[in-house]
């Protein structure tokens, strides 16, 4: 009987053509149906079996990328790169890549979200990386921060010109730092008032001094631009005179920094009543409309000692703007005994005189016309009293998403 009549009369088929897993089967099963027949039939399965193991050979003969993989096929992972951003996030992704049994290459996505408020400003359509850099402009008289959501721009000398803050929705803030001064509650006595100061950059190269920027008291104004807010500080170089010496009632006396703001947009103000050692005062907070000024701190520069809360409130005399802020002279005492003593400036005026009205320095205009060269170097005092306050961007609302991995101010999450 040849192979042909064994597979009709079996119902077995032959090896030409077919799945060789079929042969396989049937070969099993044709053993276990005929096994005890006849030796024919055994010998008819044993060939079928045969016949399905030469197919299984040459099967797997046929496709060597399965058989044996390749690892110097595979793709280099690619480096972090920015895949999408927004205001305030940008979303880091990378791609590795392992070969699969059957000899494909699977790419695996490896990514994590950068959060940081103020990190992108929009420019041409699209979102961009914001800097902190503040340039001078072309003709040296001005310096500015304009790559971010909000802008700034310094003039060459503080006297005759102004702080000019755009917010991120286009607000425009103007503003400048115009005297120093002392109140009891019930008398006031103006220290000093702005004077003519030339800006110059730090080599941090985002803040700008204008150094001896008061007559009457040694200080100096610094301004640090970052992408989340701007920042506005008093650095005291020497003591102020005692308040005792002038009248005042020292348990209640605060020391001030009076800011005047020129036809600035209507804030809106959150006032509140927060105890003091000089009693309880108010202290508003401002919004104007997507930056806020919040509450401001009190501490000594290059000491880590601990800082004192600086209260503010926002006023209106005589038709002029004004945001007073306010700390209690027992709160830094220690501080400011530290700093050296008081030496009255020649040609600083009379000695200040007690009122029992809040004292203003006379109101003039700005001479923007005045240019003065912007300084490119200069240097941080070592040692000061610093009074502070923060313009900032509005918070950061984040939703959380599971199986993300977030960056948070250049530190992992």
């Amino acid at each position: 009987m040849n192979q042909k009549a064994a597979a009709r009369r079996t119902g077995i088929p032959t090896c030409s053509g077919g799945s060789f897993k079929n042969f396989v089967l049937l070969a099993a099963f044709a053993g276990r149906s005929h096994f005890s027949s006849n030796s024919m039939k055994m010998a008819l399965g044993v060939l079928v079996l045969s016949c399905g193991l030469i197919n299984l050979t040459q099967a797997q003969t046929s496709n060597p990328v399965a058989a044996t993989a390749n690892p110097s096929a595979l793709p280099a992972p690619t480096p972090y790169a920015v895949a999408s951003r927004d205001a305030n996030s940008a979303i880091w992704q990378r791609e590795t890549y392992e070969q699969a049994p059957d000899g494909s290459i699977v790419p695996h996505i490896h990514k994590y979200t950068e959060l940081a408020t103020g990190l992108n400003h929009w420019v041409d359509g699209q979102w961009v990386p914001s800097k902190e850099d503040i340039e001078i402009s072309p003709d040296g008289s001005s310096a500015s921060a304009t790559n971010g959501q909000h802008r700034v721009y310094f003039p060459g000398d503080i006297y005759n010109g102004v702080i000019k803050l755009v917010t991120s929705d286009d607000k425009v803030v103007q503003s400048q730092p115009i005297g120093l001064s002392y109140s009891d509650g019930s008398n006031s006595v103006l220290l000093a008032v702005v004077t003519n100061s030339t800006g110059a950059i730090l080599p941090s190269g985002n803040q700008v001094i204008y150094a001896n920027a008061f007559a009457g008291l040694n200080a100096d104004l610094l301004y640090t631009y970052t992408k989340a807010g701007f920042e506005q500080d008093v650095v005291l170089r020497e003591q102020p005179p005692d308040p005792v010496s002038l009248g005042l009632n020292p348990q209640t006396t605060r020391i001030q920094v009076l800011t005047e703001f020129f036809n600035p947009p209507q804030p809106r103000i959150t006032a509140t009543t927060m105890p003091t050692d000089a009693g309880n005062l108010e202290d508003d907070n401002l919004s104007f409309g997507a930056m806020g000024i919040g509450r401001g701190k009190a501490f000594l520069l290059g000491n880590q000692s601990p800082s004192v809360a600086v209260n503010k409130r926002w006023l209106v005399l005589e038709g002029r703007h004004f945001l007073i802020e306010e700390v209690p002279t027992v709160s830094v005492a220690k501080t400011m005994n530290s700093l050296p003593p008081f030496v009255g400036q020649a040609g600083a005026g009379t000695k200040p005189v007690i009122s029992k009205n809040f004292v203003l320095p006379p109101q003039r205009l700005t001479k923007t016309t005045v240019k003065t060269p912007f300084l490119t170097q200069a240097t941080l005092p070592s040692r000061g009293l610093v009074l502070d306050y923060q313009t900032l961007n509005g918070t950061l609302n984040i939703l959380h998403q599971r199986h993300c991995e977030f960056l948070w101010n250049n530190q992992h999450l």
